[in-house]
């Protein structure tokens, strides 16, 4: 116990404990005279070293982002500049390099309003600076809180304003997603498990799709609003429940901004949780592995855009007989389809349908998503030293979240996302909070990114 005061100790903020009465008191008045008569300390010089490096830290960052908008509105001003020049008659620019300029001089257009409003506040702010020294008191007074207020400004502008204008716009924001459900370890808890994500992911389609596929779109054009869920197959599973179960699903989600939400999804989700059928109570650990590719489609003018295509001389077509319980249709018609992509290898089967167009059509969907896939994710290799990587974090063989419902949790082990209401997740409402936060850890290391090649462009 401290000198000079017996009876009290600190438990926590605005808590104390009289050992004489034996009762818990909230005293705020009296533990914040405690604290500064009894244990005040004068910081140490580590602790000012370290605080005194978070500020040149900050400052450092925060001189690289305005160098970086700097970098950006003298681009725009000069592509502008060369569009006005080849307006005047040049035929010979390349129609394609004129649209990507085009497109680029407008995702900069956001920027320049920031901009002009930091100029004119710093500014203002060394107007402001000689009436800090006046002699007058309440001029003084008036300077000082003008200063603050422009500097209030000032870092508002750096640290939400110009970030999120500064990350360039996705590449596949237009891309649709291929969802690819598959049951792992654990056997009919894996199955089951499987039911509950597709439920999830059905769900957030429903309450999130109009919302997200609206952000950063131009309002003024055409085109769907929200996302529309489909299940291009399922392969049932063996439950000795009444609740549905499935060994695999896919799931086709077509919208703007459905690849960018749900490829946080990929990886193996793992469930801990006690099964109905145990008699015991144990707690069983199931994983199910989720694959989200994306969708391209060749009516769509957004696959031109990213120049991906198949040619069809690459792939091999069969026609078979499907397997499997369905009678007649089983045995005597041909209506499964398999394709081989030859280059790559990569095989799709689909006999889903009874028919071969529909089953045909399902299978070069899925096959151009997974060629898709591929050659992002060797783009990303490529560029795996830098922290601009397209899926970044996003090993298959990674286990990226947990659902254990026996305390009611839910872990993302990429962000460090936790949250003690797993119903809200499955209900597929929660979800966007999962899905924001591994959103916003990617914006962070691409903006790390740019400003590491910021300083190294000085």
């Amino acid at each position: 116990m401290f000198r000079g005061c017996p009876k009290f100790c600190i438990l926590g903020r605005n808590t104390l404990y009289n050992d004489s009465y034996l009762t818990w008191q909230a005293k705020p008045v009296i533990l914040a005279l405690y604290h500064r008569r009894f244990i005040h300390s004068v910081p140490s010089k580590t602790s000012n070293a370290a605080h005194l490096a978070q500020l040149a830290e900050r400052k450092e960052r925060e001189r690289h982002i305005i160098h970086l908008v700097e970098k950006r509105v003298q681009l725009r001003e000069r592509l502008i500049a060369e569009s006005l020049q080849t307006s005047e008659g040049d035929f010979n620019v390349n129609h394609v390099d004129r649209i990507k300029m085009s497109k680029f001089v407008k995702e900069l257009e956001p920027l320049m309003e920031p901009w002009e409003k930091w100029k004119s506040t710093v500014k203002a702010l060394e107007e402001s600076a000689p009436l800090l020294q006046d002699p007058d008191q309440s001029l003084r007074a008036m300077a000082e809180e003008e200063s603050k207020s422009l500097q209030n400004t000032l870092d508002k502008l750096l640290q939400e304003v110009f970030p999120p204008i500064l990350i360039p716009s996705s590449p596949t924001a237009e891309v649709s997603a291929l969802v690819e459900l598959k049951a792992g370890a654990g056997g009919e808890e894996a199955s089951l498990f499987v039911a509950d994500l597709l439920r999830m992911y059905l769900r957030y389609v429903d309450v999130w799709g109009p919302d997200i596929s609206c952000r950063g779109a131009d309002m003024n054009r055409g085109g769907n609003r929200g996302w529309k869920a489909t299940i291009l197959s399922q392969t049932s599973g063996a439950s000795g429940t009444s609740k549905e179960s499935y060994k695999e699903v896919v799931l086709e989600v077509k919208g703007r901004g459905a690849y960018d939400t749900f490829r946080w999804e990929t990886g193996v989700h793992r469930v801990q949780r006690v099964p109905a059928t145990e008699a015991s109570g144990r707690m069983h650990t199931s994983a199910v592995a989720v694959v989200v590719l994306p969708l391209t489609e060749e009516s769509r003018a957004e696959a031109s855009l990213l120049t991906f295509e198949v040619d069809e001389k690459d792939v091999k077509l069969e026609v078979m007989r499907a397997r499997g319980a369905g009678g007649q249709h089983v045995n005597k018609t041909e209506s499964a389809v398999r394709l081989t992509h030859l280059p790559t290898g990569i095989t799709v089967s689909m006999q889903d349908s009874r028919s071969q167009h529909t089953n045909k059509q399902y299978a070069w969907k899925i096959l151009r998503s997974r060629l898709f896939d591929l050659k992002l994710r060797e783009d990303a290799e490529r560029n795996r030293d830098t922290r601009r990587t397209l899926v970044k974090g996003m090993d298959r063989s990674d286990k990226i979240r947990t659902y254990n419902f026996v305390q009611d949790r839910v872990t993302d082990h990429r962000t460090g996302f936790t949250t003690m209401n797993l119903s809200h997740i499955l209900e597929g409402e929660g979800l966007e909070r999962v899905v924001n936060a591994c959103r916003k850890r990617h914006e962070e290391d691409i903006m790390v990114g740019l400003l590491e090649g910021s300083v190294e462009n000085e």
